[in-house]
């Protein structure tokens, strides 16, 4: 999951803040349950990734079902397109 994350990265380029930190952001999307055991993983993998990596911030949301499905419509259809999102196989 690291390598995937670090590999995008490199391909999307740096997206730096408007803020002139100097931070790359990188916005995620995830589909899942955050009151799981999968989203306690995400959060976990998201945490350890940041501090391993302090010049990168993880924008990342989790959803679950249509949920998931209608916020990544509505980015899509706003321009605001995640750097990563989670597609499985029967991805519409």
């Amino acid at each position: 999951m690291l390598v995937l994350l670090v590999a995008n990265i490199t391909a999307q380029g740096a997206r730096e803040t408007g803020a002139g930190t100097g931070k790359v952001v990188v916005k995620a999307m995830a589909y899942g349950d955050n009151s799981n055991q999968e989203g306690v993983n995400w959060v976990r993998i998201v945490d350890t990734f940041e501090k391993a990596n302090p010049d990168i911030d993880i924008d990342y949301e989790m959803l679950y079902d249509e949920a998931y499905h209608q916020k990544v419509v509505a980015r899509l259809a706003a321009g605001d397109i995640p750097d990563l999102a989670y597609m499985g196989a029967d991805a519409r």
